[in-house]
């Protein structure tokens, strides 16, 4: 299934699976073949090999951090360290210039809202992250956040 098929809902759950897919892609066929919506098919496998920066994809991890639970859950969580408004993805690779990525993934009509959609909370952690020398961002969509994660990589 297309990162397109899975994001159809529009959910930034969807977006995340959508995103997810496309570095499960990346990471065994290349960028070349994950930015390729045919390759999402039986029909289209097999058609690129390419190894260029898609070992570092290893390291990208996403966050179960936003959503509702109920109470006990969510007290739970906070035991456990779980802190509010951490950014959903992370790209564990160290550049030239940062530690590594985090991207605060939203939905792509949420770009439009005040403060682009993100809590105070978010805000606060992008900025503290930026400042201890991550790339911390907000990208508004899967093909942002690929596209973002791909950059970085370069």
């Amino acid at each position: 299934m297309s990162p397109a098929d899975l994001c159809a809902s529009g959910s930034e759950e969807a977006h995340q699976r959508a995103l997810t897919a496309w570095v499960l892609m990346a990471q065994h066929r290349g960028f070349r073949a994950a930015n390729d919506m045919s390759c999402y098919t039986a029909a289209g496998q097999g058609l690129y090999r390419e190894d260029v920066g898609v070992v570092a994809l290893a390291n990208y991890c996403a966050v179960p951090l936003g959503g509702k639970r109920d109470k006990a859950t969510a007290q739970r969580l906070k035991a456990t360290g779980t802190k509010a408004g951490y950014p959903d993805v992370l790209l564990d690779v160290p550049t030239q210039r940062y530690h590594g990525l985090r991207i605060e993934l939203k939905k792509p009509d949420q770009e439009r809202l005040r403060d682009g959609g993100t809590s105070a909370e978010q805000r606060k952690w992008l900025q503290r992250l930026n400042g201890y020398g991550y790339l911390a961002v907000v990208c508004y969509g899967w093909s942002y956040a690929a596209q973002t994660i791909q950059k970085y990589l370069s």
